[in-house]
């Protein structure tokens, strides 16, 4: 557990690379969710408008 104990020696080491395109993959996901959540709420947000619900 390198997370707890601290870092590793550098042959056993995290690669960077794959961290900083797991961070942006991780980004886009969530600012996509983010987006579909925004519209289906705003839509729902609308008929219930329109509807008087």
């Amino acid at each position: 557990m390198s997370f707890l104990s601290g870092p590793r020696s550098s042959s056993g080491g995290l690669n960077n690379d794959k961290i900083e395109m797991a961070i942006t993959e991780l980004d886009t996901v969530t600012d996509f969710f983010n987006r579909m959540v925004s519209s289906v709420m705003s839509q729902q947000m609308h008929k219930h408008t329109i509807f008087g619900r």
